[in-house]
């Protein structure tokens, strides 16, 4: 930083040192336990057009006590906007961590473990979705294969037939048919539109409560899980 400079009168201006120089500098420019602020760029800039000068005009001195006042509000409000966004953040992830534990969890784990029956479930809905196709065999098994899928944990076709059954009302999601997670093409499509409903990043810029970003973080790691589970699995044979 250049000395501030002083002018006598009848000369050009001189350098003064700046620590002879009193008054309003030596005000505290921000908090000192917000170094990000105090080290900024545009906050030495303006220190610096701020420098004082002994013996400068009265307006001069004037508008160069009306910059350090603007800057001070200035820092004082920003310190404010960062002191309650930290305050909103940290509250947030208190409230992640508590719903998280004491109510996300142990539904999403009974739907991970395979708890959830299918059986139960479908057999709420409209009979003919349960059983169309051309794959006799495999209708004719529907309710063995339901109970199988529900008995398996982590197995991604159970994940999908009861992915509903964790989701909040008005997710997007709509359950596939079985005929829909027979073949493993099918299965993938699934997967990848269930991705994007419960994707935490997505429902979080759709504007969901913090209960439902923290169920959704949950079932996209448990279909996650179970996805390569299935790659590992099936799709290598």
């Amino acid at each position: 930083m250049a000395q501030p400079l002083v002018r006598s009168k009848g000369e050009t201006w001189k350098q003064q040192p700046h620590e002879q120089v009193q008054g309003i500098l030596d005000m505290p420019l921000c908090p000192a336990h917000d170094p990000e602020l105090c080290h900024s760029p545009s906050l030495r800039a303006e220190t610096d057009s701020c420098a004082v000068f002994v013996g400068e005009p009265e307006l001069r001195k004037q508008l160069r006590e009306k910059r350090l006042r603007e800057m001070h509000q200035r820092m004082q409000s920003q310190l404010a906007e960062k002191q309650a966004r930290d305050a909103a953040e940290s509250s947030e992830k208190d409230e992640k961590v508590d719903l998280r534990n004491r109510v996300v969890k142990p539904k999403i784990d009974a739907w991970q473990q395979g708890k959830k029956t299918l059986t139960s479930e479908q057999n709420k809905g409209d009979p003919k979705e349960v059983g169309t196709s051309t794959q006799g065999n495999f209708v004719g098994r529907n309710s063995w294969f339901s109970n199988f899928l529900a008995r398996v944990q982590d197995n991604i076709r159970a994940l999908l037939s009861t992915l509903h059954t964790v989701l909040w009302e008005g997710s997007g999601w709509n359950p596939p048919n079985m005929t829909d997670l027979v073949e493993t093409n099918k299965v993938k499509r699934q997967y990848m539109k269930a991705n994007l409903i419960v994707h935490p990043d997505k429902v979080k810029q759709k504007g969901g409560s913090v209960e439902q970003i923290v169920i959704a973080d949950m079932a996209f790691d448990a279909l996650k899980t179970a996805w390569a589970k299935f790659e590992t699995g099936e799709l290598r044979k």
